[in-house]
């Protein structure tokens, strides 16, 4: 029998498929609305992404533009976090420096320097490191190897240089100078006798600032008063020089002369000493003069009134008895007329080898048998002016202090002039001189003089007032100056060379380093009162005037250029315009 479909049944079966269709369609609805929020959180999360590595990228840039900003940026930021978590937008930003050399951000002017930046927004973050090159500043003075900040002049000197030759204001050549050198100047130029074709400065070379630098060297030098330095003197050399009551001191120098006190003829006081009975040119006066009274080098100044019965010439000389041989040094021969007195003056500049034994004056005569009498003698050391204070055949050095107990161990000695005149000469000094309340006109650097920082970047001499340089080219010898000037603790060179107990070395005469004053500058002779050698200084580094700097009178002066310092500039002078750039190829995504 058949049976018909019950209605009933029909009608679940398609609810159950109504539901099912409706569930299919749900999820799919809930899937594709899930598939949006999927896809609208990841297109969030990528401009958060984005953002942070923009921010990453800025923060690199801001540190670029901190040390751009700030000439002392090593040691003000230093190594580490320079911002952590700044702000930014919608974000946050941090950055940290390290130097990849030494670890240590502080140290090295030119030390490369990596930066690791991370940047955050929301949840992404995103960190990057890159490595920057730091080269040297712009427009500083330690660019070139001469600058004045005021006028320069050179008159009849030929001035040599293997780098510029810069002033902040006008170049003035006179007198047939002329500059192997390049030149550049601000205001113009004057005068003919340029090698090279002058060039005008887009703006003036930087100048440290003379307080600052006076403050920061004299802050951390050890002190010399110059009232511990030797005074220059003048006195009379010569033993009885008038012969008012005896002969004392005097003898003569051959077997038949006789000396007698004449008391009838005398250019001062009431008598003269007659020398007579003469028979061979060594019957003359003679005498015997302290060792230690006669220096190698300098130069005497010499005066004697003489009478003769006869017209002859005359010469008065000091032999010099030493182990490098017997030296006879003579003023020029001078004319005597028969019968009246004559004053005579010649200037003596005795030189030797080896150790001296014996020092006498004489005075001879071509006639050998002509009696004569002398009175009013001097002999004068007039190397240098009376009342100056004398830095003169010393060492000084990290380790050697002669003026005092207390040594530096950077060299730095600072000296307070109290505007007195200081003459510097024939030394070797290892070290930063700081001249203070110098003055102007009163320091004279001359002679022979080897001179070098000891720190390879720090300046040798400082001065906050005027400095003349008139050092000679001349080697400063050990066995002239009877000094050993490279003993232990100080070797030569001084970083790196050796060091002996002998004083039988010579060293070349330059000035290492830079050379820095806040006042003028001068390259010239000695000024009047000196008696000194005509100066042809060389110098290696750098000579910087903030004033006027003037040559003249010497006949070569040369100045080579070293980079030292503008590579690694000295507290004080870090000056100018950073100059840094990224590394091509170290950009890289780095992570924690």
């Amino acid at each position: 029998m058949h049976r018909q479909p019950s209605p009933h049944r029909s009608r679940g079966t398609i609810y159950i498929a109504v539901l099912g269709v409706s569930l299919i369609i749900f999820v799919i609805g809930m899937a594709a609305l899930l598939n949006i929020r999927i896809q609208t959180r990841t297109v969030a999360l990528s401009a958060d992404s984005a953002q942070a590595r923009l921010y990453a990228r800025s923060a690199v840039e801001l540190g670029m533009l901190y040390i751009n900003g700030d000439p002392n940026w090593r040691t003000d930021y230093g190594n580490g976090a320079w911002f952590t978590n700044q702000p930014v937008a919608n974000g946050f930003m941090s950055l940290t420096a390290a130097d990849p050399l030494n670890n240590d951000l502080t140290s090295g002017a030119n030390h490369p320097v990596v930066f690791t930046a991370t940047g955050r927004q929301n949840l992404a973050l995103y960190m990057t490191q890159v490595r920057l090159e730091v080269g040297p500043k712009s427009g500083s003075c330690l660019q070139v190897a001469m600058l004045s900040g005021q006028k320069f002049k050179v008159l009849s000197t030929n001035l040599k240089s293997n780098q510029t030759i810069a002033t902040n204001t006008k170049m003035n050549i006179r007198g047939g100078a002329i500059i192997n050198a390049n030149v550049a100047y601000l205001d113009g130029v004057d005068g003919s006798g340029y090698a090279k074709t002058p060039v005008r400065l887009r703006k003036a070379q930087l100048l440290p600032s003379a307080n600052a630098v006076m403050n920061y060297y004299v802050a951390n030098g050890t002190a010399i008063s110059y009232a511990s330095l030797p005074p220059a003197s003048n006195p009379n050399l010569v033993v009885n020089p008038s012969f008012e009551t005896n002969t004392t001191g005097w003898y003569c120098g051959g077997s038949h002369g006789v000396l007698a006190l004449d008391n009838t003829t005398f250019k001062d006081g009431s008598k003269s000493l007659l020398v007579s009975s003469r028979q061979t040119a060594a019957d003359v006066a003679c005498q015997d003069l302290p060792i230690g009274s006669i220096k190698n080098g300098n130069s005497y100044q010499l005066s004697l009134a003489m009478l003769a019965a006869d017209a002859l010439t005359v010469q008065a000389s000091l032999v010099i008895v030493a182990s490098g041989g017997t030296v006879t040094v003579s003023t020029p021969p001078q004319s005597l007329l028969a019968g009246q007195w004559t004053t005579l003056t010649g200037t003596i500049n005795p030189t030797w080898s080896g150790t001296v034994s014996k020092v006498t004056l004489t005075i001879t005569t071509t006639n050998t048998s002509t009696t004569y009498n002398i009175d009013a003698l001097s002999l004068q050391d007039n190397t240098y002016p009376s009342g100056s204070y004398v830095i003169d055949r010393v060492l000084i050095s990290p380790s050697s202090n002669p003026f005092g107990a207390q040594t530096n161990p950077n060299g730095i000695y600072v000296l307070n002039c109290n505007q007195q005149k200081i003459a510097i000469v024939n030394s070797r000094i290892v070290g930063t001189l700081v001249l203070q309340n110098a003055g102007d006109g009163n320091v004279v650097v001359a002679g022979s003089v080897t001179w070098e920082p000891a720190r390879e970047n720090y300046p040798a001499l400082i001065s906050d007032g005027s400095v003349t340089i008139a050092t000679t080219a001349t080697a400063l010898s050990e066995a002239t100056c009877g000094v050993n000037f490279n003993p232990a603790g100080t070797p030569y060179p001084y970083l790196g060379g050796t060091a002996n107990n002998t004083a039988t070395d010579s060293y070349p005469a330059v000035i290492n380093g830079i050379v820095y004053t806040a006042g003028n500058f001068y390259i010239s002779n000695a000024p009047s009162g000196y008696t000194l050698p005509a100066p042809a200084p060389v110098f290696n580094g750098n000579v910087i005037a903030a004033g006027d700097l003037q040559i003249d009178t010497a006949p070569t002066i040369t100045v080579n250029y070293s980079n030292a310092a503008y590579l690694n500039p000295p507290p004080q002078f870090n000056l100018g315009t950073v100059t840094i750039r990224d590394v091509p190829g170290t950009w890289q995504r780095t992570t924690n």
